[in-house]
């Protein structure tokens, strides 16, 4: 299933989330060594990049493939930042990296994310911020605005690649999470972000869907309970991480998604609670005493 995932993300929380989850500007790890075939895939995205603008200079961490109208150590400042989520995401969930090459694409402001958008795809976002897009093995971003949509665009192809079955929750769950983070001993964290604002008004107003609801929502995912929905997930992951428990949901998850496709058995599994009520109270009560 291919999707398109945007998120809207006020332009100042993600300038926070350069200062929560920044990395230096050089990389964190060494480029991993290519096979032959990994080897001409890059140079062949990369010949791409330069068919569209023989200017822009390109960076690798694969398996990505960086460019955009920015200066080499611009570019190296970012591949740090992606290399440095990379290390975290796959030691703290995914085993493979995504088997197919996608090129990023960094535009230095807001005006040269919507003139290059329009002159290389013919494309205009509904996003000022950044965009994935899996068919055509794009990622677009204005990094003014900052790195919080980058980080949760990378986290799509990783699950993806390791956990195809997942569903639209809890794919846009884990990434959404990591849209305001930090880094901590090779780990990724999310932090508290925007979303929590409607997410506790909707619970003080009794408007919010259950969390069985959100779960089971299937494409529905998107539709007029979207924002909602984003939200919910996100805290749900964010619970599960303030409780130590997310790498272990995500491993009993995606080990027994095919008798448990919402994943609702084994988030009881895991954190001992034997219903989804007895357990939406405590998260209910969690969320509210979130602080942002």
């Amino acid at each position: 299933m291919l999707y398109f995932w945007l998120i809207r993300i006020p332009l100042l929380l993600l300038l926070l989330s350069v200062v929560s989850g920044c990395g230096g500007v050089n990389p964190v790890q060494k480029d991993i060594e290519l096979t032959q075939q990994q080897a001409f895939e890059i140079q062949a995205a990369k010949q791409k990049v330069k068919g569209l603008e023989p200017s822009f200079l390109t960076e690798t961490s694969y398996p990505y493939v960086i460019t955009g109208d920015l200066t080499s150590k611009e570019l190296l400042f970012w591949k740090g930042r992606i290399q440095r989520s990379q290390l975290a995401l796959k030691g703290q969930f995914f085993k493979r990296d995504p088997s197919k090459i996608v090129t990023i694409w960094l535009f230095k402001n807001a005006d040269s994310y919507s003139k290059n958008n329009l002159k290389y795809w013919e494309f205009t976002p509904n996003t000022p911020y950044g965009y994935f897009l899996p068919s055509a093995n794009r990622m677009v971003m204005n990094v003014a605005t900052g790195g919080g949509t980058l980080t949760h665009e990378l986290v799509h192809p990783y699950i993806t690649e390791n956990f195809p079955e997942s569903p639209l929750w809890f794919h846009e769950g884990l990434a959404s999470l990591y849209e305001q983070s930090r880094y901590s001993g090779g780990k990724i964290y999310g932090m508290n972000n925007w979303r929590l604002r409607s997410l506790q008004a909707s619970l003080i107003g009794k408007s919010l869907p259950s969390l069985s609801t959100m779960m089971s929502s299937g494409s529905d995912f998107y539709g007029a309970n979207r924002e909602l929905y984003y939200a919910q997930a996100r805290y749900l992951m964010f619970y599960l991480q303030s409780k130590g428990l997310l790498e272990v949901y995500y491993i009993a998850y995606s080990e027994g998604v095919l008798s448990d496709p919402w994943g609702t058995k084994a988030l009881l599994k895991v954190t001992g609670e034997k219903s989804m009520q007895s357990l939406e109270s405590k998260w209910f009560k969690f969320v509210l005493n979130q602080r942002y």
